[in-house]
């Protein structure tokens, strides 16, 4: 909770605004978070592609997860090590 209290609210989310900004998914759209932490780009990311699209937030911890999930609705959250990753 401190590290959403003190450390995103002062600038995690808006670097998370503006990176979704960036990337600019659309309307329908598929985004993965790698490393979600709280989530503030899955958030943002979520008000982009709206309900047609999907956002998957994956964090190693699971106390971030717990903390995302308290902000995130229609987001899945996935606990996993970015490594165990692979292509499909």
């Amino acid at each position: 909770e401190a590290c959403d209290r003190y450390l995103m609210s002062t600038f995690g989310t808006a670097f998370g605004e503006a990176l979704v900004e960036e990337a600019a998914p659309t309307v329908g759209e598929r985004v993965l978070d790698l490393g979600c932490g709280t989530a503030a780009v899955a958030r943002a990311a979520a008000r982009r592609v709206g309900p047609s699209g999907r956002v998957v937030g994956l964090d190693i911890n699971p106390s971030m997860l717990a903390m995302a999930q308290k902000t995130l609705n229609g987001v899945v959250r996935r606990q996993a090590r970015n490594q165990s990753l692979r292509a499909a």
